[in-house]
C-alpha cells in the first residue's frame, strides 16, 4: 500500500521507498522460510523445483503486464516513445542496471517498478545456493542469521563507499542489486534466526 499510494502521486506524504524495502524484507523472509521448511522436511533442497515454482508464480503475470503495457503504449503514446533496448532490459530482468545507466526513458508507462523484480530475480538465482551451503556447514540457525547480518553490514559499507568515495548516484545505490540486496537479506536472516514456521 505504501508503494501504491506513493506512485499515485503522494510521494511527498507517503514513503514509497520504505514500502519497497519492506517488500524486499518480507520477500526474503518468506522465501527463506520456505527453503528452511523444505530442508527440515527433506534434509535437502531442490534448486530445480525452487526455480520452477518461482518461474511459474512470477513470470506469467510479469510478462502479461509487460505485454499489455507495451500494447497500450503503442496505441496511445507518440511514435518513438518506446525503446527496444529499454523494453528488452525489462523482459530479460536487468532493467535495474539499464535504468542506472540510461534512466526510465523508453519504458512503457507504469513499468518503471520492474527494477525491483529484477533485483529479486538476481537474488533468487544465487541465494538458494548460499542457503544450501550454510546447511551443509551445519551452522546453528542463529549463526546463519549472524552470517547473513554480516553480509548486510558489508553491503552497507559498500553503499557508503560508493556514495562518499565513488560519488555514486542515488539511482545506482537505490536500484542496483549489490546495493539493495541487504533489504532482502535482513528478511532471510530473520527467517533463519527465529521463524515461527
Amino acid at each position: 500500500l505504501l508503494v501504491f499510494i506513493a506512485h499515485a502521486g503522494l510521494e511527498r506524504f507517503v514513503p514509497g521507498g520504505f514500502g519497497v524495502t519492506i517488500f524486499f524484507f518480507l520477500s526474503g523472509f518468506l522465501i527463506t522460510t520456505l527453503l528452511r521448511s523444505e530442508f527440515e522436511k527433506n534434509a535437502a533442497i531442490s534448486i530445480r523445483h525452487f526455480w520452477l515454482r518461482r518461474t511459474l508464480r512470477i513470470l506469467p503475470p510479469f510478462y502479461l503486464v509487460l505485454i499489455a503495457a507495451i500494447a497500450v503504449s503503442l496505441l496511445i503514446d507518440p511514435p518513438g516513445t518506446l525503446s527496444t533496448p529499454a523494453v528488452a532490459a525489462q523482459a530479460l530482468q536487468y532493467t535495474n542496471y539499464w535504468i542506472v545507466a540510461n534512466g526510465y526513458e523508453g519504458q512503457p508507462a507504469g513499468t518503471g517498478v520492474y527494477w525491483s523484480l529484477a533485483v529479486e530475480e538476481h537474488f533468487y538465482l544465487c541465494f538458494p545456493w548460499l542457503f544450501i551451503g550454510l546447511q551443509r556447514l551445519k551452522m546453528a540457525p542463529r549463526n546463519q542469521a549472524l552470517f547473513l547480518w554480516a553480509l548486510c553490514l558489508l553491503v552497507l559499507l559498500w553503499r557508503v563507499y560508493l556514495v562518499f568515495r565513488g560519488h555514486a548516484s542515488v539511482s545506482r545505490t537505490y536500484l542496483a542489486r549489490d546495493t539493495r540486496v541487504d533489504s532482502i537479506l535482513f528478511g532471510c536472516a530473520l527467517a533463519v534466526w527465529d521463524s515461527p514456521v
